[in-house]
């Protein structure tokens, strides 16, 4: 069984038009002064070290806005969870990846998973499920493992 390895997409102070957004949706739809992260976990089956290693900068991130994290890191500590598209759906990201690397690598038995990691810092567990439960289309996503 191969090995999946997480790759974790952040972007940099000043990029972060996501957070932003979704801060200022809190606070007026939910009524929460909170400030999230969004951070992008691509889940990748069936490359190896070297090969992800050159990758990381051209595929998964543009180095110059992105910050890029191999291994969970402080947010295991801070509520957060996960939201990925239900199987089936059409996984746009996901699919972008794998035709990057069929290019470049010229490898086209990669699996690819694509999840939005939602890290918020402030929240209680009650705000977290509200929050979750506002963001949730349950038609086309489901919460992330």
């Amino acid at each position: 069984m191969e090995l999946i390895r997480n790759v974790f997409v952040e972007k940099r102070l000043g990029f972060q038009q996501d957070a932003e957004a979704l801060k200022n949706e809190l606070n007026e739809m939910l009524g929460f002064n909170l400030s999230p992260r969004v951070l992008h976990l691509y889940q990748v089956r069936g490359l190896q070290n070297e090969q992800l290693n050159a990758l990381k900068n051209t595929v998964f991130s543009d180095p110059q806005i992105d910050v890029v994290h191999e291994e969970p890191f402080s947010f295991l500590d801070e509520p957060h969870f996960l939201l990925e598209l239900l199987p089936g759906q059409y996984d746009q990201r996901a699919e972008a990846v794998k035709e990057c690397i069929l290019l470049t690598l010229g490898l086209s038995d990669i699996e690819v998973r694509y999840k939005t990691l939602y890290v918020i810092p402030e929240a209680t567990s009650e705000m977290l499920v509200e929050i979750r439960n506002y963001l949730l289309n349950p038609v086309e996503m489901r919460e992330g493992m």
